[in-house]
């Protein structure tokens, strides 16, 4: 094994200050230019979220939309079913016809409660099963149902016989 020279300990500790003044040159460049690489990357991830969320925002309104007209033609067909079948269930001599009519169609686009609600009243007809009428069609349509001290007792006519309404 050689001894090293003091030439080979100079030219070892040149080299080893080289590394460390690189080192800390590129340190300092990175630490420099790593603030604007990091805004200039938020900025990138930013803008690609902003589009994100704008393309799956037109996808789902596109979508509701579609729902939404599906559906309102499909009560449409359904409610000229109805108008065809007319013959066949409705008495146009009977006064409780038209309301007979409106019935059909709530039986076909109302909740289950509405219909139900409906069912039960023309059994009964009183105040407090239209009560219930009214608060299932208001649930249906996305309303709070009204008060219990709002009542429909007093519109109601005493005694309605059944199949007048």
């Amino acid at each position: 094994m050689r001894v090293p020279s003091r030439s080979d300990i100079g030219i070892a500790l040149l080299w080893g200050a080289f590394l460390i003044m690189g080192g800390v040159a590129v340190f300092y460049g990175l630490s420099v230019t790593l603030d604007a690489v990091s805004k200039i990357v938020v900025a990138v991830i930013t803008g690609a979220f902003g589009i994100a969320t704008a393309v799956v925002t037109h996808a789902l309104t596109v979508q509701r939309e579609r729902d939404a007209e599906q559906l309102r033609r499909k009560q449409e067909r359904y409610a000229q079913i109805l108008e065809r079948l007319s013959p066949y269930i409705r008495n146009r001599g009977d006064p409780t016809d038209g309301f007979a009519t409106a019935v059909l169609h709530a039986y076909v686009v109302g909740a289950p409660a509405v219909a139900a609600g409906i069912r039960d009243f023309m059994s009964s007809r009183d105040g407090k099963t239209l009560d219930r009428v009214i608060a299932a069609m208001r649930t249906d349509l996305g309303m709070e149902p009204l008060a219990m001290e709002t009542s429909i007792q007093g519109l109601l006519p005493a005694g309605i016989p059944p199949g007048t309404v």
